[in-house]
């Protein structure tokens, strides 16, 4: 039924608030599609027709398509597994690690209680979602792969590095000695290297999630966007090193003429 909350007076849609940005949901079978897992990535009140009632409705990201005019019962949310808390022991050090002796917190720590693991994956889940939806105006014709995402992973893994005065012989170091090591597993790897990334961002100070925005932000820009199709278009193969092949950029000018 819709209603408004004599608290705050917003519109009180009981079956739509399940849901949220980031949510990952399955949509079951029907006569219009095959059941599929998706994520939600806009919730929206629209007409159906210009005099039309106000009508819930649900987009969602799915199979590396955009689809909206998904109703609230057509939707169920995914099980989320549970996620162990932070050890009281880890989380000690960490606070511990970021307030001088005179007490004043670096790297933006503060005393606010940690967020819900709930909470932190949706807002995770969220974000990944809107960069899979960019990926649309930039790869939709020219599509890319994992291989190619792990060479730009490490590239700007390497260049923030840098920016922080990691040497270019430690680097080396550090190539050789992780190379040295067995292979790990994927899951383990990004929680590690998300986590080890919010660590450094504590302790120098950035605040990780702004960051995070204002690249994705960036991204979407039209500028950046055929900047960086001009680039893939001539890129070298599917080559780790994001250079330009000198026969495709000719073809390319050759074809402008």
């Amino acid at each position: 039924m819709l209603k408004l909350s004599q608290e705050n007076k917003i519109i009180d849609l009981p079956d739509l608030n399940r849901f949220r940005i980031g949510d990952e949901v399955i949509v079951d079978a029907s006569a219009d599609n095959d059941r599929f897992e998706g994520i939600i990535i806009g919730i929206e009140l629209t007409r159906r027709y210009s005099f039309g009632p106000l009508e819930p409705s649900i987009t969602l990201l799915h199979d590396g398509y955009v689809t909206d005019g998904f109703k609230p019962i057509d939707c169920r949310k995914v099980d989320l597994p549970s996620i162990a808390p932070i050890s009281s022991g880890i989380a000690a050090e960490v606070q511990s690690d970021n307030v001088n002796s005179g007490g004043e917190c670096r790297g933006g720590q503060t005393d606010q209680p940690l967020a819900s693991n709930l909470s932190a994956h949706q807002d995770l889940s969220a974000y990944q979602a809107r960069v899979a939806a960019a990926h649309h105006a930039l790869f939709h014709d020219d599509p890319t792969d994992v291989a190619e995402r792990v060479a730009r992973f490490f590239e700007e893994a390497v260049e923030t590095c840098q920016a922080f005065g990691l040497d270019f012989a430690d680097a080396h170091h550090l190539v050789n000695y992780t190379y040295g090591r067995p292979v790990g597993e994927p899951t383990k790897e990004i929680g590690a290297a998300l986590l080890t990334l919010a660590s450094l961002c504590v302790v120098a100070g950035y605040d990780l999630a702004a960051c995070g925005e204002a690249d994705l932000e960036k991204l979407q820009r039209p500028e950046t966007i055929a900047r960086i199709r001009a680039k893939r278009s001539t890129r070298h193969g599917r080559g780790p090193l994001p250079g330009i092949d000198p026969a495709a950029s000719k073809g390319a000018k050759e074809r402008k003429e």
